[in-house]
């Protein structure tokens, strides 16, 4: 479900940047912090057994999964709103998220096993961090968590 989250959200432009949106699921050891980057992590998973018999019935996995947004500026920049600009690129992650369509099978790229994506984007929170400005630096350093719930069925 990582690599589904990611590879929506990879790439997002908003009005006014140039930037892309770059999301990761493991981040590079270094990089140049230029323009928004998003950092996605499944940080919890709930399992429940929906029917019988017990080794080949249906089973429905909760996934709580965590983005991670930052976007590092220039405080000089004239040419960019940032405040407006932040909260357009969080809305725009929010949105690129309702429109996953659903009940669709989805497969494991790393073990083969196929699955049903039952719901994304229905429950969704966002934790926004003041906005700072890193010490001896004209930076601006934004960042917010949101959290996206995903819903996946799978036999066996």
């Amino acid at each position: 479900m990582q690599q589904l989250v990611r590879s929506t959200i990879d790439g997002l432009t908003i009005p006014g940047q140039t930037d892309p949106l770059v999301a990761y699921i493991q981040p590079p050891t270094w990089e140049a912090m230029e323009g928004p980057r998003a950092y996605v992590w499944s940080s919890r998973l709930a399992e429940r057994r929906q029917t019988m018999p017990r080794v080949h019935g249906f089973k429905r996995l909760d996934h709580t999964i965590d983005i991670y947004v930052v976007w590092l500026s220039s405080a000089d920049d004239a040419n960019i709103d940032l405040d407006s600009s932040w909260t357009l690129l969080l809305d725009a992650i929010m949105a690129a998220l309702r429109v996953i369509p659903i009940a669709v099978i989805v497969q494991d790229q790393q073990t083969g096993v196929k699955s049903q994506l039952l719901a994304i984007g229905e429950d969704m929170g966002m934790e926004n961090t003041p906005v700072m400005t890193p010490e001896s630096a004209r930076l601006l350093w934004y960042s917010a968590k949101i959290t996206v719930q995903v819903q996946e069925g799978l036999q066996g």
